[in-house]
C-alpha cells in the first residue's frame, strides 16, 4: 500500500493472553527516546514509572519523555483519528491488540488517514505455547495471531524449559505466515521488515470468550490462593490481578494452568478471569 512519507507508522503488537505485551509495551515507553504515542485497553495493565508522568488527562497520561498513553475509551478508529488532530504528531504509533484478539484485524486500522502499518509484531510464550496451540478451546484463536504477524518474538525464554523451548519454535516454523523471527525485540529492528497488508481481515477474534472479576475473602497464605486458582473451570485460559495476602499485596498472572506470583506495592483489585466458551 502507498502511504505519504510523513505518514505516522504504526506498529501493531499482539499476542495470546500472558505472552508478555504489557511487559514490552512499558519498555518502549521508559526506554525509547523517541514520542510514542501507545494505544492501551487499561491504563493500570502498563506500570509506568510514577517518575516519568507529566500528567493525566481523562483517558491520557502525558509522559515526560514525550511519550503519551491513551486508553481505549470508544473504537480504536476514533482513538487514533484524535491522535492525527494532535498539533504534534507522534514519531510512532503502537497498538496493543487483545490478547484473544485477531492482530489482522487490529492491523486494518492502521490504514487510516495520516498513518502507515509498519509491522505487525506477535509474541510467543514459550512457556505455554504448545499448551495453547493444541488446546482445543483457544490454538485456533493463537494460530491466527501467529499466522498474522509480520514479527515473531519469543517470550518467556528464560523460565521454559529445552523441550517447551523446541516445541515453540517447531509451532512457530509451521505457521503459514512467511514472519521473521527475533528472539528480542527493538524499534530499529522493524526497519528491516515490510509490512503488507492481510489479504483478508477476519473478525476481531475466533472463539467465543467471556470474563468475571473475581473477589476473593481476606488471604492469609499463598496456598489458600492456589486452591481459589486450582479451583477454577477447566475452561479458564487467563486470570490476572492484585489480591492481599496477610499484609502484602500480590500480583497474580495465570495463563492455563502455569502461576506467577510477584509482590506488588499496589492495591488489591480483583483477579480478573477469561474464559473461553
Amino acid at each position: 500500500m502507498i502511504h505519504r512519507p510523513d505518514s505516522v507508522p504504526v506498529v501493531v503488537v499482539g499476542g495470546y493472553l500472558g505472552s508478555g505485551k504489557t511487559t514490552l509495551i512499558n519498555e518502549l515507553l521508559t526506554q525509547t527516546s523517541r514520542k510514542i504515542a501507545v494505544i492501551v485497553n487499561d491504563f493500570g495493565s502498563v506500570n509506568i514509572d510514577a517518575s516519568l508522568i507529566a500528567s493525566v488527562n481523562s483517558d491520557t497520561i502525558e509522559l515526560t519523555n514525550g511519550c503519551v498513553c491513551c486508553a481505549l475509551g470508544g473504537t480504536l478508529a476514533d482513538t487514533m483519528l484524535e491522535i492525527s488532530d494532535r498539533e504534534i504528531l507522534p514519531d510512532l504509533v503502537v497498538i496493543e491488540a487483545s490478547g484473544v484478539s485477531d492482530p489482522a484485524s487490529v492491523s486494518a486500522n492502521a490504514y487510516l488517514g495520516g498513518f502507515h502499518l509498519s509491522a505487525t509484531v506477535v509474541l510467543v510464550d514459550a512457556v505455554n505455547a504448545s499448551r495453547t496451540a493444541t488446546n482445543d478451546l483457544v490454538g485456533q484463536t493463537f494460530s491466527r495471531q501467529i499466522n498474522s504477524a509480520h514479527v515473531l518474538v519469543l517470550t518467556k525464554r528464560d523460565a521454559a524449559t529445552a523441550a517447551e523451548i523446541a516445541a515453540c519454535m517447531t509451532i512457530v516454523q509451521q505457521a503459514s505466515a512467511p514472519a521473521v523471527f527475533r528472539e528480542d525485540f527493538s524499534l530499529e529492528s522493524l526497519s528491516e521488515t515490510a509490512a503488507t497488508p492481510n489479504a483478508s481481515l477476519p473478525g476481531e477474534h475466533e472463539g467465543n470468550f467471556s470474563s468475571e472479576i473475581l473477589h476473593l475473602p481476606p488471604l492469609s497464605s499463598v496456598e489458600q490462593l492456589e486452591n481459589h486458582l486450582n479451583g477454577l473451570p477447566k475452561h479458564a485460559v487467563r486470570a490476572k490481578g492484585i489480591v492481599r495476602i496477610g499484609e502484602q499485596s500480590v500480583l497474580v498472572q495465570r495463563v492455563g494452568t502455569h502461576t506467577v506470583l510477584s509482590a506488588t506495592s499496589l492495591a488489591p483489585t480483583g483477579i480478573v478471569v477469561i474464559y473461553a466458551d
